[in-house]
């Protein structure tokens, strides 16, 4: 095991909005980066994770 993450931005729809797609990329090149190194260190998000139950209203309404 690399790294565990408890919580991270998640994009909130990526086709509906330009920044969704910018913080999914940064994250995911991030994650890119601490698998090709094994440094954790270059795991190191610069906006607030999003991925508690509260911050999905409609989760499980499909």
């Amino acid at each position: 095991m690399i790294l565990t993450l408890d919580e991270w931005r998640h994009p909130e729809g990526l086709m509906d909005n330009f920044a969704d797609e910018v913080d999914a990329d940064e994250t995911f090149r991030m994650l890119a980066e601490v698998m090709e190194t094994g440094d954790t260190a270059r795991y190191r998000p610069q906006r607030p994770p999003n991925t508690h139950w509260s911050n999905w209203p409609e989760a499980g309404t499909l």
